[in-house]
């Protein structure tokens, strides 16, 4: 007898592979990877809110700020002190909950066994684990993706839209999972208007015309505002004729997807290289797996009640997001602008391999493992081994040691100016200032400035905002990442944080 036909058995699977995603969102928490800038400045903003300052109500691009993390961070910050775990804590939660609810929630709509399948590749996807394990607002993306489209599936299309603007609310760029939403409703729509009488039916299609007619100004107001802003990074007429009719461009975007599901541009951007074969093979493995499964199992696929929907909503939202969207979106560092398709990838893959296992079920158990097995491989061997064993070696923000290296750096600025009244620290770029001015709290002796000229967006207070006092420094610091172009004369280091192999990453200098 199967798993999927037996249910204690089933939620028994559940439950460890809950308990194997709470050990992969988890350890080492505090650590791995270095904080990255974006994430305190979430936390330098509920500082603020706490303090009686004023806070950002956008992120810095402009980005709604997300309740549903920044709600949890605050209640977090009224107890604990900074550190990386309360910054993180939020989104390991919102990652836990995707996988606690996958069950549950898919079970009725796609059956017993692809939601089991959907929910053991979701706990160890090296995507969502390493997503969970990064307190900013897009690592909410898997559970609010999941919530919208298990919803609409269940016919609780009031939830369903909730979700929606949550999913909004994460990241402005999951307005792409929306055709994917409504594709997952769909079967339900059309029996609600194969039901409904004639006579409602031309209403609802003069009500649809009228909708349609009224979004016209709508549009075009947007379209105006859009081209107005010249920030915006919407693509021109031309670059959108360039994305449409090149198929090399189109089969580039999809391999970013790939990429994704994968884990490979995720590994790429916090942990370090791989090598190319790795890489290329990670990636020919997982699309030979999905291509070969929904191959096999067509007919079943073909004749599922949302399968074909779920697909087709896919198809809308990869067109809309490949016309639209940064040329860059899906490279390692931009990968989080897609990540509103990971769920929709694992469903599908799942559902293939279902429809697979009914025609040939050696071959979609052994593609069950083998997906397993690859996600595992990269989640342990791409993310966790290269951080644990190096330090990593991708973007400077994330790499780490024992101790994160921007807590060392402020461990030791607060032992070396001990009896000192007032104390100013200068950071050298985003990363730093905002880690520092995080982990420094908002009412202390130290007060952490940039270097004038740096990169902020958004800058360091909100507009109109007036920055608190301080008095005249008694010592001051200057704070840099190895290698970086401040101060010129770096061989006078009081304090270097170095990796787990000795490498240096972040500099003290006296001021």
């Amino acid at each position: 007898m199967q798993i999927a036909d037996r249910p204690r058995a089933a939620a028994s699977t559940v439950v460890a592979i809950v308990a194997v995603a709470a050990l992969a969102r988890t350890l080492f928490l505090e650590w791995l990877p270095g904080i990255n800038g974006d994430e305190a400045w979430y936390g330098v903003n509920v500082q603020e809110l706490l303090g009686g300052g004023t806070p950002f109500w956008h992120t810095g691009i402009g980005n709604p700020l997300s309740p549903l993390y920044s709600g949890q961070l605050l209640a977090l910050s009224t107890i604990f002190e900074p550190s990386a775990t309360v910054l993180r804590v939020p989104e390991v939660v919102l990652g836990l909950l995707a996988v606690a609810l996958a069950y549950p929630l898919l079970r009725r709509s796609l059956g017993e066994r692809p939601a089991l399948i959907a929910t053991l590749l979701l706990a160890v996807s090296p995507t969502a684990v390493a997503y969970a394990r990064l307190g900013w607002d897009p690592s909410g993306t898997p559970l609010v993706t999941l919530l919208a489209i298990g919803c609409a599936m269940l016919d609780r299309p009031w939830l369903s839209a909730l979700a929606c603007v949550a999913a909004w609310s994460v990241h402005p760029t999951n307005v792409f999972a929306f055709p994917i939403v409504a594709a997952a409703w769909a079967p339900h729509g059309l029996d609600r208007w194969r039901a409904c009488s004639d006579v409602t039916r031309a209403r609802l299609k003069v009500v649809a015309i009228v909708a349609c007619v009224a979004m016209v100004p709508v549009a075009a107001w947007a379209a105006f505002r859009v081209a107005g802003n010249p920030n915006t990074s919407l693509p021109s007429i031309s670059m959108v004729i360039d994305r449409v009719t090149s198929p090399s461009l189109w089969a580039n975007r999809a391999w970013g997807f790939v990429n994704l599901l994968s884990g490979v541009s995720t590994v790429l951007h916090i942990s370090g290289p791989l090598p190319a074969t790795a890489s290329l093979s990670a990636n020919v493995f997982i699309a030979v797996i999905a291509l070969l499964t929904c191959a096999i199992g067509w007919p079943v696929l073909r004749a599922h009640r949302y399968a074909p929907w779920l697909l087709v909503g896919m198809l809308i939202a990869f067109a809309g997001f490949h016309v639209v969207a940064m040329d860059v979106a899906l490279t390692p560092t931009a990968e989080r602008y897609g990540v509103f398709m990971l769920v929709p990838m694992v469903l599908a893959l799942s559902l293939g391999i279902d429809a697979a296992w009914a025609r040939r079920p050696g071959v979609a158990k052994a593609a069950t493992a083998a997906t397993t097995a690859l996600m595992v491989a990269m989640t342990i061997g791409g993310y966790f081994v290269p951080l644990y064993t190096r330090g990593g070696d991708a973007m400077t923000t994330y790499r780490t040691g024992s101790v994160e290296p921007k807590r060392a750096a402020l461990a030791f600025i607060e032992a070396d100016s001990r009896g000192a009244g007032s104390v100013r620290v200068v950071a050298d770029g985003w990363w730093i200032y905002w880690t520092l001015r995080y982990l420094a709290g908002a009412n202390g002796r130290i007060h952490v400035d940039v270097v004038p000229g740096s990169n902020m967006p958004g800058g360091t207070h909100p507009a109109g905002a007036v920055p608190r006092a301080v008095p005249s420094p008694e010592r001051s610091y200057l704070v840099s990442f190895e290698g970086g172009t401040l101060p010129e004369d770096q061989s006078g280091a009081l304090f270097t944080a170095r990796d787990r192999v000795g490498r240096p990453i972040l500099n003290v200098y006296a001021q």
